[in-house]
């Protein structure tokens, strides 16, 4: 072997040490990005903080005549104002037609009427049927909202 292929040689075993420096430069980020990456989703500090920021308890108000960038007053019949007002004044759309079921309810009660009032018409038996099922589901949400 001549001197110049040592020198060679040594030069590309050297390069060959530069390399792995800078390899293990990059392992040792690697591990270092990892542990964050751990430690996020394992529910250590970082990661909790990061829920912190987060709101405990997340209200909205619905505002019943517009959806997104999509405005409805325009299709709304009627006075908007006015609807505006009563919702945000006397009472919202849920609990309006929450009082208007529980009177129709307070009515079907009074007078006897259940589904066997309408035998013959399956259309009106139908639609007294959906209504119940609907207070049905209204008073077991309730009670579950109660529970929690």
């Amino acid at each position: 072997m001549t001197e110049t292929d040592e020198e060679s040689s040594l030069q590309y075993l050297n390069h060959l040490r530069d390399q792995f420096k800078v390899l293990s430069e990059i392992s040792v980020y690697q591990k270092k990005i990892t542990r964050n990456y751990q430690d996020m989703f394992w529910g250590v500090e970082p990661f909790q903080e990061l829920i912190n920021l987060c709101p405990k308890f997340l209200q909205q108000t619905i505002n019943p005549w517009s959806f997104s960038l999509i405005s409805l007053t325009k299709e709304m019949k009627g006075k908007a104002d006015l609807e505006a007002d009563i919702v945000q004044e006397v009472a919202s759309y849920g609990s309006q037609l929450g009082t208007v079921i529980d009177f129709l309810e307070l009515i079907a009660e009074k007078e006897n009427i259940s589904g066997d009032s309408f035998a013959g018409d399956s259309q009106d038996k139908a639609v007294f049927d959906k209504f119940e099922s609907l207070v049905k589901e209204i008073q077991e949400a309730k009670i579950r909202k109660s529970e929690t």
